[in-house]
């Protein structure tokens, strides 16, 4: 009976481990696959105003488990940024949903978040880098908000002053 358990142990890992590995490991091209699923958080968000609570629940159901999705298929080169931002999505989600009928509240805890997440402007940068040198997919975080931001500004301040 002792040398059965034993025996039985190490068979149950020999078959089991392997098994939990592959799925946890990721690659590039499920990486670059996913990518191309997993929609911009700020294009959930940007129905935050018009959207009703069960319409947002499920827009921010879904980019949350497309970004743990990514997070899942990347590989060790970016596994831990992909990491950091599944998290702060996560997180995002949370707030929005826990305080959807109080936006001032969610400003508040966004900018907690903000500061909680350090790495993770750093991480959106290394995803973009690897994105379009790996799967010929070019996010160009850094010049989104500045180049939207400046036209945006432009053409509420031209339609303003007509």
């Amino acid at each position: 009976m002792r040398r059965i358990l034993p025996t039985v142990v190490v068979a149950v890992l020999v078959l089991c481990v392997p098994v939990a590995c592959s799925k946890s490991k990721g690659s590039k091209e499920a990486f670059c696959s996913q990518l191309k699923r997993t929609p911009a958080l700020s294009d959930v968000l940007s129905g935050f105003g018009s959207d009703d609570p069960r319409t947002l629940s499920g827009k921010l159901d879904s980019v949350t488990k497309a970004f743990a999705d990514l997070e899942r298929a990347a590989p060790r080169e970016v596994r831990s940024d992909a990491s950091e931002l599944a998290d702060l999505v996560n997180a995002i989600s949370q707030v929005v949903k826990a305080n959807a009928s109080d936006p001032a509240a969610i400003k508040s805890k966004l900018r907690t978040l903000a500061t909680s997440h350090t790495g993770a402007a750093k991480a959106a940068l290394d995803i973009a880098g690897y994105a379009k040198q790996q799967c010929n997919i070019d996010l160009n975080p850094s010049n989104a908000p500045t180049s939207s931001a400046p036209t945006t500004a432009a053409a509420s301040s031209t339609t303003t002053t007509r």
